[in-house]
């Protein structure tokens, strides 16, 4: 490859089709009480996204109904859920707020809200389609961490750096496992880890974990490729090379959640994607399992 990485960043593509059940969704419209008012509320000037830590102060509305003009009382919800009337806030989580507006005209009730999202400092979502937000998934038994809905194309890239100088393959870059809307569906069928060189952003590593194209549908498989290298796989139970293919290295991890046959009670946070980098041998892992060697000229011309 004629360069090694050294410190770099990460960030995960998700590149197949996800599910749209379960998306929060940013919602802004009058909802008239009575469908024969005439009912228009004046512009709300939220912008979709909001720096962490920055303060928000929540715009002053009104609501005209039949020619009667009201200024609207407000609340925020924060992404945990808790509300307040408060009218000027640190935004000190990450996730989506939203701001209910809420008039009495004529003895009658009208409400509006519109929601924005506010990305944690450490990482960035790349449109308002996805979120991310830190918690625990229902299935998993023991882990909390960040819960991120990608939607189909979104990418979330992480900014704090990973120094790998000594990184040896056991060490995890990075760990995720599959948290779908219903269990025994897989919302997608591909995940794309890019490591990039915090220096030098034409020095990266990919690593593709696809789900197994075959009726094992509790196993998937890796490839990996540093810059201007093919995407391959070494197979060690069949002693065979994938290359730009379905398959590569196995591992025991299902996106639909389906338990494997051996250990059906597994639950999810215990067959986790584990992604590594040996920087002494320029190999990639998966699990503690080699993906490939990059320096090796057994597997690449490119080097």
């Amino acid at each position: 490859m004629g360069k090694k990485w050294k410190t770099i960043v990460a960030s995960a593509i998700l590149a197949s089709v996800v599910t749209a059940s379960g998306f929060t969704a940013l919602v802004a419209g009058g909802i008239p009480s009575s469908a024969f008012a005439q009912t228009a509320w004046s512009d709300a000037a939220v912008e979709n996204t909001a720096a962490y830590g920055s303060v928000f102060v929540v715009p002053e509305r009104t609501v005209t109904v039949d020619g009667t003009t009201v200024t609207a009382q407000s609340v925020i919800i924060r992404p945990d859920g808790s509300a307040t009337t408060e009218k000027r806030i640190v935004l000190s989580d990450s996730g989506i707020y939203t701001v209910i507006y809420t008039a009495a005209v004529n003895g009658k009730s009208y409400s509006d809200e519109v929601s924005f999202r506010v990305d944690d400092a450490s990482y960035v979502l790349s449109s308002g389609d996805s979120t991310a937000t830190y918690g625990r998934y229902a299935l998993s038994k023991n882990t909390d961490g960040l819960m991120v809905r990608l939607a189909q194309g979104d990418s979330i890239t992480f900014n704090a750096p990973i120094d790998v100088r000594n990184a040896k393959g056991s060490d995890a870059l990075v760990e995720v496992f599959a948290t779908p809307d219903e269990k025994g569906t897989a919302d997608f069928e591909k995940l794309c880890f890019t490591f990039t060189d915090s220096e030098d952003p034409s020095v990266y590593l990919r690593v593709n974990v696809r789900q197994s194209p075959e009726d094992d549908r509790y196993s998937c498989y890796a490839l990996a490729g540093g810059n201007g290298q093919k995407m391959e796989g070494w197979e060690e139970s069949w002693r065979r090379l994938h290359i730009d293919n379905e398959y590569g290295t196995q591992v025991g991890h299902s996106f639909a959640l389906v338990g494997d046959p051996r250990n059906p009670d597994a639950t999810p946070d215990s067959k986790k994607i584990s992604i590594g980098y040996d920087a002494a041998t320029v190999q990639s892992f998966v699990g503690g399992t080699m993906i490939i060697d990059h320096d090796s000229p057994v597997y690449y011309d490119t080097l």
